[in-house]
C-alpha cells in the first residue's frame, strides 16, 4: 500500500502496488475498488467536494467521483505522479519524478507550472490559507507564491519526503535525515524532533496540537508541540487532594478525579480549558469513558454516574452498599461497576437496573472487560475473577498474588494483567489455563496496570514511580520519576500518551518519543551541571526498551534522583 487519505465524509480511500484504488467504509472491506491506473497508485487525495484525485506509476491523475466514476484524465508529468493535494478553493497540485510542480485551476489542458526541483518532487500540500508547499529530492522545502520567486527552506539533510500544513499555519516536514521539523511562519525557522533511527517517511498534524510522522524504522510517533515550542512534562493540577484515576476519552481528552470528588476534563491539544464536573458527595474513586464517548464515574458515596454533555449526570446508578472503587465501559457499551459490597454490577443503564454478580466475602477494588466480552475482578482477597456472564454462577479464579490484588487490565489480543499489594504484575495468557508470567521491578503496592497495545504495559507504585514494560521482551522497565508520593493510577491514550496520577495531586503526561539524548541534554542543562554516572544510569533505567519517555507540555524534566516513598496506599 503506497497511500490512504480521508474524505470529508469519513470514508477511507487507499492506493498500491497492484494499480488499485480502494474505498473504504466501517466495515472492513472496500466499497468500491478503482482499475484504470496502469500500475502502482502512488497517491491518493480528497477535494473538499468530495472528488478523489489519484496519481501512479503510469504517470497520470485521474479525478474520479466520490461515488468512483472516472472524470478526468491529466497527463503532463513525464514520468510517475509521487503526489497530489487539493486546496480548499478546489484547485490540484501535483508533483512527480520529472521534478515539475503544477497547479491545476480548472481546466485539465492548461494546468500552470508553478516551479520546480532538482530531482523528484516527493510531497505537496496546501495549507488552509491556500498557499502551496511542496519538497523533494534536492533537500529543500519550496513554498510558492504567486508573480514571485519560491521561498526555499533549509534544513534537511537528503530528501525531504513529506510535508503538511497545521491549522495554524505551521508547516511540518519529514526527511531521509531522520529528522522532523516543524517551522514557524513568522521567521521560518525550524524546530527539530529526533528520535527516528531511519528515513521518516510521512507527516501530518492534528486539529490540535499534536503532529504524527512514520518511518522506515517501523515507528509511528507522536509529537506534542505546545505554545512555547518546548517538549516536556505535563503537570496538571487544581486537584485538592489525591489523584485517585485518570481516563482518556476517545478523542483525547483527558479526565482526572480524586479524594475531592471533582471530576476535571482537560480538552485536547488545549490542557488550559477546563470543565468540571461535580456531583459526587465525597471522594471519587474511578472514571471511565465508553467508545462513543460516555463517561461514567463512581466514588465513595456509592453511587455511579453517566455524564452527559450539559456537565449534568445523565443517570444516577444507585444499589451498591458503600464504596464504588471501580467502573468499567464494554466495546459494545456495557457498564460495570465493583465495590465495598462484595459485588459486580453489570447495569442496564436505561433502565437504571443492574445485574449482580455476587463475591462473598471479597470487597472489588477494579473490573475490566475483555475484547471477548469477558469481565474481570480484581479482589481483596488476593484472587482474580473472570466471569463469563453466560455462567455467572462460575467465574474462573487466578490465584498466586499474595494480598490482595488492586487492578486489572485486559491487552487488545486477550492477556489479563493484574497487580496488587505483593508489588508484582502478573500476566495471564489468553486461554487463562497456564502460569504467569511475573514482573518484579516496584518497591511496594503497585496501584494500577495499563496497556497501550499488545506491546507495552504502564505501572503505577508506592514507590512514586510509574513504569512502562514490554512484557515479550523480558528487558528492564522504563522508569518514570516526577511525582512526590505513591502513584495510583496510569492510563495510555490511542496516541501513546501516557497519564498518570498521584497521591501528590497532580496529573502527568509523558510521551513516549523524545529519545535519550536529548532528555540527558536537557535534564543536564536544567540542574546546571553534568550528570554523574549514578544519575544517568538511574535515568535511563529501561533505555534499551525504546526511546525514553519525554513528558508533555511544559517543560519539566522527571526528576533524575527521586525520593523513594514508603507509603501504605490507602486507596
Amino acid at each position: 500500500m503506497r497511500s490512504l487519505a480521508w474524505a470529508p465524509d469519513g470514508r477511507l480511500a487507499s492506493g498500491g502496488e497492484d494499480g488499485t484504488i480502494r474505498i473504504w467504509t466501517g466495515t472492513g472491506t472496500p466499497v468500491t475498488v478503482l482499475t484504470h491506473h496502469d500500475g502502482p497508485v502512488r497517491t491518493v487525495a480528497w477535494a473538499p467536494d468530495g472528488r478523489l484525485a489519484s496519481g501512479g506509476e503510469d504517470g497520470t491523475i485521474r479525478i474520479w467521483t466520490g461515488t468512483g466514476t472516472p472524470v478526468t484524465v491529466l497527463t503532463h508529468h513525464d514520468g510517475p505522479v509521487r503526489t497530489v493535494a487539493w486546496a480548499p478553493d478546489g484547485r490540484l497540485a501535483s508533483g512527480g519524478h520529472d521534478g515539475m510542480v503544477y497547479e491545476w485551476p480548472g481546466d485539465p489542458d492548461l494546468p500552470v507550472l508553478t516551479g520546480r526541483h532538482n530531482g523528484r518532487v516527493r510531497s505537496v500540500a496546501w495549507s488552509a490559507e491556500g498557499r502551496l508547499a511542496s519538497a523533494g529530492d534536492d533537500g529543500l522545502i519550496r513554498l510558492w507564491q504567486a508573480d514571485r520567486d519560491a521561498l526555499e527552506l533549509r534544513g534537511h539533510v537528503g530528501a525531504v519526503r513529506s510535508v503538511a500544513w497545521s491549522s495554524t499555519g505551521r508547516l511540518a516536514s519529514g526527511g531521509e535525515d531522520s529528522t522532523v521539523r516543524r517551522w514557524d511562519p513568522d521567521e521560518w525557522t525550524a524546530q527539530v524532533f529526533t528520535g527516528h533511527r531511519d528515513w521518516v517517511r510521512s507527516v501530518a498534524c492534528s486539529p490540535g496540537t499534536e503532529l504524527a510522522s512514520a518511518g522506515s524504522d517501523g515507528t509511528i510517533r507522536v509529537w506534542q508541540t505546545g505554545a512555547d515550542d518546548e517538549s516536556g512534562e505535563s503537570v496538571y493540577q487544581g486537584h485538592g487532594g489525591w489523584v485517585r484515576s485518570v481516563s482518556w476519552s476517545p478523542t483525547g481528552e483527558l479526565a482526572t478525579t480524586g479524594t475531592d470528588g471533582v471530576i476535571r476534563i482537560r480538552t485536547a491539544g488545549r490542557p488550559d480549558l477546563v470543565r468540571t464536573l461535580v456531583g459526587h458527595d465525597g471522594p471519587a474513586r474511578s472514571l471511565a469513558w465508553s467508545a462513543t464517548g460516555t463517561l461514567a464515574s463512581c466514588g465513595d458515596d456509592g453511587t455511579v454516574r453517566v455524564w452527559g454533555t450539559d456537565d449534568t449526570p445523565e443517570a444516577v446508578l444507585t444499589g451498591h452498599r458503600g464504596t464504588v472503587r471501580a467502573v468499567a465501559w464494554s466495546v459494545d457499551g456495557m457498564l460495570a461497576s465493583g465495590g465495598d459490597d462484595q459485588t459486580v454490577r453489570v447495569w442496564d443503564v436505561a433502565r437504571r437496573t443492574a445485574r449482580v454478580l455476587r463475591i462473598p466475602g471479597a470487597g472489588v477494588r477494579s473490573v475490566a472487560w475483555a475484547p471477548s466480552g469477558k469481565l474481570a475482578s480484581a479482589n481483596a482477597d488476593g484472587v482474580v475473577r473472570v466471569w463469563d456472564l453466560s455462567r455467572p454462577d462460575e467465574p474462573l479464579l487466578l490465584t498466586g498474588n499474595e494480598g490482595l490484588v488492586w487492578w486489572v487490565a485486559w491487552s487488545p489480543d486477550g492477556r489479563l494483567a493484574s497487580a496488587g499489594a505483593d508489588g508484582m504484575i502478573r500476566i495471564w495468557a489468553p486461554a487463562l489455563d497456564a502460569t504467569p508470567t511475573v514482573l518484579v521491578g516496584h518497591r511496594g503496592a503497585v496501584g494500577s496496570v495499563a496497556w497501550h497495545g499488545d506491546d507495552l504495559l504502564a505501572s503505577a507504585g508506592d514507590d512514586s514511580c510509574v513504569r512502562v514494560w514490554e512484557p515479550a521482551t523480558a528487558s528492564e522497565p522504563l522508569m518514570l520519576s516526577g511525582h512526590r508520593g505513591p502513584v495510583g493510577t496510569v492510563a495510555f491514550s490511542r496516541c501513546g500518551q501516557l497519564a498518570s496520577g498521584g497521591v501528590d495531586g497532580t496529573a502527568r503526561v509523558w510521551d513516549l518519543t523524545q529519545p535519550v539524548a536529548d532528555l540527558l541534554a536537557e535534564a543536564e542543562r536544567r540542574h546546571v551541571r553534568p550528570l554523574t554516572r549514578e544519575e544517568r544510569d538511574r535515568f535511563l533505567v529501561g533505555s534499551s526498551h525504546r526511546d525514553v519517555a519525554s513528558p508533555v507540555g511544559d517543560p519539566v524534566i522527571p526528576a533524575v534522583v527521586s525520593e523513594e516513598s514508603q507509603s501504605t496506599g490507602g486507596r
